[in-house]
């Protein structure tokens, strides 16, 4: 049987196949390619964003191994530099040293009893009203944790670090750290209850095991990360930069069971620091192998509460 022709417009036919065409999706930003008719095409977050073209300027790479997808962001990073942006790297394989070569720079490396220690806690806003600061510093916990224990803190436990933390705010501890925290909470007493006095029994219980889980973590599993005195804080160099490209190599813990608390901490620093800057400068913040944090469901959950 004969079929009948059929009749459409434009507008239907790109639905068919709706990168058929040759309009520029933006006349400025990085080149990445040639599109299907050998035109450039150009790419940029902040300046789609600024157009409203999209409504949020985050990226996910996604690709098969060895398919160049971190030659790509390296190249799409050295290009962005050349437009006066800046960018912050996640990096727990090493393999952007090459890149910090051909600026110029030296990458931070992260390691058991080496040059630098993290503290996850490093939020400026901790000690006063701001409730954004103690929901970073209690989700970095929960999440650290949770990673560990490979379970959803309850509602008792999860109070209890809130306790803790309005008990820093209280006595207004100074140079709050992750192993001063730590002691806190295999240390909670009945002053840190606050008003729930009469819950003392069931709070300190539920304090237990999460307790000494942070403890063993801090100063065992990862002794010589995060309360060296001799170690120069991740945050305070962080702080001093002026460099376009400021990689953290985290490539020590890639194959061993850490990798995902370290890159958390790691994160959690350097997205604070980040946040804290008074400039409006465009950044990229990149989390390489990001799999790893995003495999956990406790470092998954506090990341997607942070971007948000």
């Amino acid at each position: 049987m004969k079929i009948q022709n059929h009749r459409s417009s434009g507008r239907h036919i790109g639905s068919i196949y709706p990168f058929g065409h040759d309009l520029p999706l933006i006349d400025y930003g990085t080149y990445i390619g040639d599109n299907i008719f050998g035109n450039p095409f150009l790419f940029d977050p902040f300046e789609l964003y600024r157009r409203q073209i999209i409504t949020n300027p985050n990226m996910v790479i996604f690709g098969q191994i060895g398919r160049g997808k971190s030659a790509f962001i390296k190249s799409f990073i050295t290009r962005q530099i050349a437009l006066g942006r800046t960018a912050w790297i996640i990096d727990p394989k090493g393999e952007y040293s090459g890149l910090c070569r051909a600026f110029g720079i030296e990458p931070l490396v992260v390691k058991n009893n080496g040059k630098f220690r993290i503290n996850p806690l490093d939020f400026k806003g901790l000690l006063t009203e701001d409730s954004n600061a103690q929901s970073n510093a209690c989700g970095i916990i929960s999440a650290i944790i949770e990673a560990r224990l490979k379970r959803i803190l309850n509602p008792v436990e999860k109070t209890v670090i809130e306790l803790v933390l309005n008990y820093v705010k209280k006595k207004e501890v100074r140079d709050i750290s992750i192993l001063k925290f730590a002691l806190l909470l295999v240390n909670f007493t009945l002053d840190m209850a606050d008003g729930l006095t009469a819950d003392f029994d069931l709070l300190y219980d539920g304090s237990r095991q999460m307790a000494y889980c942070l403890n063993l973590i801090v100063t065992s599993e990862l002794k010589g990360l995060f309360c060296q005195s001799d170690q120069v804080e991740l945050s305070g160099e962080l702080s001093h930069s002026t460099k376009a490209l400021n990689v953290i190599d985290l490539s020590q813990f890639f194959n061993s069971g850490s990798l995902d608390i370290v890159m958390a901490c790691a994160i959690s620093g350097m997205q604070s620091y980040i946040l804290n800057k008074a400039d409006s400068e465009n950044w990229y913040f990149i989390i390489d192998e990001a799999w790893a944090v995003l495999n956990n469901f406790a470092t998954r959950s506090w990341l997607q509460r942070l971007w948000k």
